[in-house]
């Protein structure tokens, strides 16, 4: 068939995408096409547009974060590399369980569960479509995917979970919730400003006591918001006042970069974190666990020993 085009030549229609996986990608795997790779991996740019949202999935998959993109250019391109690397192999069935773990975090969304219902209902491991009528077969129910073996669904943290106060400005609210989720799931107990204030509280007070009483300050800090006014300044001067009151062995203030940005003067002699660099997590984790509560009380002096 061609398409007849005015003063041109005829021309013959574009061959459809192929509907088998691209060659070399790993055996076993969802049998997806490349129309449908790039329609899951644009979706997963629009849900985890950064390193810490991305790090968070991938994380369920065991992908290590060293092989993760820095996310400084666009969201897509990072994602576009990311699916190379999982094409090259350095996790089994990756779409599969990518899947899994993107529905697991958002099971609403409508592109993760039409892939789950076209590649994964009716196969084994889902259960068998009931019959309704003469021999008619009604499509199965939603069903959550399953649980990843090596990572346990996260669950809510204990009564007395050290508080961290997650300091930010409205423009970094998906990665400061993305971060808040990993905390919760670590066994913490994340502060989120605005979205912790009830209706007709007096929002400077509730902030105010909510810095003073926290365990862990954590400002989150990245080079779009440092430059102008914003309300993490005032927060971050309330924590200051605050661990000037502490001991000098107690780690309070964390600071954690979302991106390459200068440290505020005031900040510059804690030790931060960078949250947008393989590791920047763990990192977080691993000062946050050091310095509990409980870990504190063990202490007999300001050395720490």
């Amino acid at each position: 068939m061609t398409t007849h085009l005015p003063g041109t030549p005829d021309l013959p229609e574009a061959d459809p995408p192929p509907a088998e996986p691209p060659a070399g990608w790993p055996t076993g795997d969802l049998p997806l096409s490349r129309s449908d790779l790039q329609r899951f991996r644009t979706e997963l740019a629009t849900v985890a547009p950064d390193r810490t949202s991305a790090e968070m999935l991938l994380g369920e998959l065991g992908v290590p974060p060293r092989r993760l993109p820095s996310f400084h250019s666009t969201s897509e391109h990072a994602w576009f590399e990311v699916f190379r690397a999982l094409e090259a192999g350095i996790v089994a069935q990756p779409c599969r369980r990518l899947l899994a773990a993107a529905l697991a975090r958002y099971p609403a969304n409508g592109v993760f569960r039409d892939l789950h219902d076209r590649f994964l209902a009716g196969r084994p491991g889902d259960p068998a479509p009931s019959m309704t009528g003469a021999g008619r077969t009604s499509p199965p129910p939603p069903l959550p995917p399953p649980a990843s073996p090596a990572s346990p669904a996260p669950t809510a943290p204990p009564p007395h979970a050290p508080t961290v106060f997650l300091a930010h400005d409205g423009e970094e609210q998906s990665k400061v919730r993305a971060l808040a989720e990993l905390l919760t799931a670590a066994g913490f107990t994340p502060w989120v400003g605005s979205e912790m204030v009830t209706g007709g509280s007096r929002r400077d007070l509730v902030v105010r006591r909510a810095v003073l009483d926290c365990d862990f300050f954590v400002p989150c800090l990245s080079a779009r918001v440092l430059g102008r006014p914003s309300q993490l300044h005032r927060e971050i001067r309330i924590a200051l006042d605050r661990a000037d009151e502490l001991p000098d062995h107690v780690v309070f203030i964390v600071p954690a970069r979302l991106d390459e940005c200068d440290l505020p003067a005031d900040l510059q002699e804690y030790q931060w974190v960078d949250l947008f660099a393989a590791g920047g997590i763990d990192q977080l984790l691993r000062a946050l666990r050091a310095s509990t509560p409980s870990a504190r009380n063990s202490r007999s002096g300001p050395s720490g020993r």
